[in-house]
């Protein structure tokens, strides 16, 4: 690492909770996160203490999901949509090498978000490829909906009435085989981060 970046102080600490007892004032321009140590139920709430005590640094989360849970992409897709929603510039696996995070350091750094692993990107744009195509009015629709907007809402957006709204909803629903909000969110999401993954 300190070949790669001339001007770098490497910290280490068991947890967030003690680096902030051990370095009370200081403030790192990167905090790597491992979290393959805790229980899922306390990963989102260490990320968000993180981002709460280091506001503007850039966040790397260390994890295994994308090696331990690689047959239930969703899930690991839904999981790492909220470590980005919750501020998240970066996610290394278990898996990976020196090169990898060096690589994610550069990126997050010139603006772009950072999720690794080759294998896992071919996974999402296969997960993705299966998903029936929506037109581009049904997506944005899609979207609108999935951010919690109501039929009505959506209607007088978009200069249409309800009742084409309505159709068009029955429709998307039927395409992406669901049959409620919450889980147009989880496959919405899961397009969010392929897209992402694409671009």
């Amino acid at each position: 690492m300190k070949n790669q970046f001339t001007k770098i102080h490497i910290l280490e600490s068991d947890s967030i909770v003690n680096f902030l007892e051990i370095y009370p004032a200081y403030k790192p321009d990167v905090v790597i996160l491992g979290l393959n140590q805790y229980p899922d139920i306390l990963k989102i709430n260490l990320v968000t203490a993180a981002k709460q005590a280091y506001p503007t640094a850039k966040l790397i989360i260390y994890d295994d999901i994308l090696y331990s849970q690689l047959n239930n992409n969703a899930r690991n897709m839904k999981t790492i949509a909220r470590y980005m929603k919750e501020g998240v510039n970066g996610y290394l696996s278990k898996g990976n090498n020196l090169s990898e995070l060096i690589d994610c350091i550069h990126d997050i750094f010139i603006g772009k978000n950072y999720i690794s692993t080759e294998k896992f990107i071919q996974t999402s744009q296969q997960e993705t490829a299966k998903l029936p195509k929506l037109t581009k009015r049904e997506f944005e629709i899609a979207v609108y909906i999935s951010k919690g907007m109501t039929t009505n809402g959506i209607a007088q957006k978009l200069k249409r009435a309800s009742s084409t709204i309505s159709t068009t909803k029955a429709t998307i629903f039927k395409k992406l085989k669901v049959d409620n909000v919450l889980n147009l969110r989880d496959v919405m999401q899961e397009i969010e981060i392929s897209q992402a993954n694409l671009g």
